[in-house]
Formats: structure tokens, C-alpha cells, sequence
């Protein structure tokens, strides 16, 4: 007996630009872990300079990259399974780049 065909679940271009786009936002937070360490441990930025300064930087990217997702996609319809796998890994990836155990690979960089 045949399966029957599945239909696919789909997101509105609004909804998938969010969602994009958060994981854009938390990738770039957990990869301002890393960098900032740099920097402080550089003697480029000091701590109470580098920390808000990356933080910005992460907030500004997650909104330019809503606001052109959203403006592209806005009368799309896309396939959700796409968008939650990438928004899904843009999380994870950026969960992990923001762990200290990322300071094995880099150990002359002490986080602060």
C-alpha cells in the first residue's frame, strides 16, 4: 500500500526572516565570547570596552539581517523544515562558541 503524499509544512517570509534570524543574532552573541577574550587578552579593548562593543555589534547584525529577510521574503512562503534546520544550527553553533569549554582549543585565551 502507498504512502500517502505528505504535505509540506511551510512558514510565511516574516516568520522564516524571525527565526533566521534569531540564530543569526545568537550566533554572533556566542561568537562575541571568543573574540571579546581576544581582544581583552590582546590589550587591544580593555574588558568594560570590548564586552558592549561586541554586544552592539551582535544586536546591530540581527537586525540588519530581520530587516533584509523580512523586506526579500515578505510574499514568499518557504519550507519550514529548511528554516528550522537553519536557524537550529545557527543556535547550536552559537551556544557552543559561547562555552569557556571552547578555551581548550584556544588555551593561551583566558575568558573573562
Amino acid at each position: 500500500m502507498a504512502s500517502p503524499h505528505r504535505q509540506h509544512e511551510t512558514l510565511n517570509g516574516q516568520d522564516a526572516a524571525a527565526l533566521v534570524a534569531a540564530g543569526a543574532g545568537i550566533f554572533a552573541l556566542g561568537l562575541a565570547t571568543p573574540i571579546g577574550a581576544w581582544l581583552v587578552t590582546a590589550r587591544h579593548l580593555g574588558y568594560t570596552t570590548a564586552r558592549p562593543l561586541l554586544t552592539a555589534a551582535a544586536f546591530a547584525l540581527w537586525g540588519i539581517v530581520w530587516l533584509t529577510l523580512r523586506r526579500q521574503w515578505r510574499t514568499r512562503s518557504l519550507k519550514a523544515q529548511n528554516i528550522v534546520l537553519l536557524a537550529g544550527a545557527l543556535i547550536l553553533l552559537g551556544l557552543l562558541l559561547g562555552t569557556p569549554i571552547m578555551a581548550w582549543f584556544w588555551p593561551s585565551i583566558h575568558l573573562p
